[in-house]
Parts: structure tokens; sequence; C-alpha cells
């Protein structure tokens, strides 16, 4: 042991790469065996369930199925550009004229929602395509949502998404 270590301490010094498996001599072979290390594919070792989210996570956006108004120079969400064709649900301002949706925080802040508030309508029709909850995924990337009496819920922060999104609806 105490051989081993001498080699290694005078090819230090002496700058000299050192020929033992597991010893860098210098600091650039240290700093070039960081760059050239193989990626590691991390997916690999989850959870099936967490591999099963991963991948509902990262599927590509899917195209919106209701047409959407171009998007105007200044975003004034106080006044509704109005609906451009037939929803089957419909979202009801507030008394101070804002489109409800809402960050909520559970948990001392460890959990983070969004709530959409006053939907009225059919939240569930029975072909997946005038879905309030489909198209809601497509916005929100596929987060989970968990649906409510007159609300919805959605998994993680999205307000502002959300938010553009039901303006440019024309709520």
């Amino acid at each position: 042991m105490l051989s081993r270590a001498f080699r290694v301490a005078r090819s230090f010094a002496s700058q000299q790469p050192v020929n033992m498996p597991g010893y860098l001599a210098t600091k650039r072979q240290v700093e070039l065996d960081k760059y050239l290390r193989d990626h590691k594919d991390l997916t690999k070792r989850l959870h099936p369930d967490t591999k099963k989210r991963y991948n509902r996570l990262s599927l590509p956006p899917a195209p919106l199925k209701y047409k959407l108004h171009p998007e105007p120079q200044k975003l004034d969400f106080l006044q509704p550009l109005g609906l451009t064709q037939e929803i089957p649900w419909a979202i009801n301002r507030t008394k101070s004229e804002n489109l409800p949706v809402y960050r909520r925080y559970s948990y001392g802040r460890t959990q983070n929602y969004t709530e959409i508030r006053h939907i009225e309508g059919d939240i569930e029709v029975d072909s997946p395509d005038q879905d309030f909850c489909a198209e809601l995924q497509k916005v929100v990337s596929h987060q989970e949502i968990e649906k409510k009496v007159g609300r919805v819920r959605v998994k993680g922060l999205h307000k502002e998404s959300v938010l553009k999104w039901l303006y440019l609806l024309g709520f």
C-alpha cells in the first residue's frame, strides 16, 4: 500500500501520467474525464409507474381542436375577444371581470396546482374531441387533471398558459 501511494505521489510531482486504474495524473485529465463520460440513461432505473408518467409528460404537444384568435400586440385579459365557434362548455368571468384561473398551494407549498373555476356546460362529452379536459391537457403538457364540480385542478403551476389559452379562445 505504501509503495502504491509513493508511486502516485511521485507521478503527481513529476506531472507524468499514472498507469494505474482509477487514478488521473493531471487536472487537465480530470476535466477531460468529466466531459468524456458516457451519458447514463436514467429512465432505465425508474419505477414502472414513474416511467409511464415520464413518457406521458414528454409527449410532443398535440394540435388544439378549437380555433384561437390571433395573438394581439398587447394581451388585455379584461376585455374578452368573443367566441369564434360553438364550444360545449363555457368559463364565466369573476365579478371583477377576470378569468377564474388561480394558483393553489397545499402541504406547506410542497404541492402546487392550478385551479380553473366557474366552468359551465359539458366538461366530459361523449366524444373525446370536444372534451374540455382533453383540450386542457394539450395546453398543460399532459399533466394530471382532477375534475370537481364546477372546477378543474391541474397538477403544477400553469396559470399563464391557461390564461392565455382561455383568452385566445374568446372567454
